[in-house]
């Protein structure tokens, strides 16, 4: 039965190769580089499927004026995707005032490939900002696995001689404590592989600037653990029609009810 699951996905992964190697146009005319069927996956759940969209909308379109600049902070943003399509949504939403993206991504290979992504989306109204950090903790640094076939890196205890296309590398954590008490963040978009406990746990006192929260967590403990400290700082939880009860991965939508930028 193993053996059989592994030859499937090895011929999923050919024909994957064989057919999306190259640029890939979404529904709104972005194009982006789609290498793997890794890739595929995340594409077709950002763009095809939407899992997003609903949320992004509602924050989005909140204003308190056309001339209002937006800020979005995208943890975890791998190659991009997540922010070009909050990008089009602002588009189609006819917004021309600034929108901001501040980037954590901590994957040499995927920081690469999302400044490619990005590039037809670096100009008026739109600016970035990326850091090739680990966020989570608050401190120190972790052996962080790359592969360059499978982009979804994560944080390892040991060092891992490279071995082909796959190595790792020491990365350190950023302190976000200055940014969040200094920044007013319309939408928060957290998806760093598990470490979504220690962002929570790090910065749960500095979260009252921000209006909206997307993260996704990782097992039944981590997402009773989310869901209970947002609501004691003042988030309600938002069902989506997109969560799977019985996925392993769960999306979790919060607005901030006690205040939060786009909430005054």
């Amino acid at each position: 039965m193993v053996i059989g699951k592994q030859i499937v996905s090895v011929l999923r992964n050919l024909k994957w190769r064989h057919q999306n190697l190259g640029v890939q146009k979404t529904a709104f005319g972005s194009r982006v580089k789609v290498k793997s069927f890794m890739d595929h996956l995340v594409f077709k759940e950002i763009f095809t499927d939407g899992i997003y969209d609903e949320f992004i909308f509602k924050t989005l379109e909140k204003t308190n004026g056309e001339a209002q600049a937006r800020t979005v902070w995208d943890l975890g943003a791998n190659l991009g995707y997540f922010t070009i399509r909050c990008c089009e949504i602002w588009n189609q939403l006819g917004r021309k005032s600034p929108l901001h993206f501040v980037m954590f991504e901590p994957s040499e290979t995927c920081s690469g490939r999302l400044e490619e992504n990005i590039k037809a989306f670096n100009q008026k109204p739109f600016s970035f900002e990326i850091h090739n950090v680990l966020v989570g903790k608050k401190s120190g640094w972790d052996w962080f696995i790359e592969d360059e076939e499978h982009h979804l890196g994560q944080c390892v205890s040991e060092q891992i001689e490279k071995k082909g296309k796959r190595y790792t590398r020491k990365v350190s954590y950023r302190d976000l404590s200055q940014d969040l008490r200094s920044s007013r963040i319309d939408l928060l978009k957290c998806d760093i592989e598990g470490s979504e406990v220690d962002f929570i746990k790090s910065y749960k006192h500095l979260l009252d600037n921000i209006a909206s929260i997307i993260i996704e967590t990782h097992g039944e403990r981590s997402k009773g653990f989310v869901k209970d400290s947002l609501k004691k700082i003042g988030f309600e939880n938002r069902p989506s029609v997109q969560e799977d009860e019985e996925s392993d991965f769960s999306n979790l939508f919060f607005s901030n009810v006690k205040g939060g930028v786009a909430c005054q």
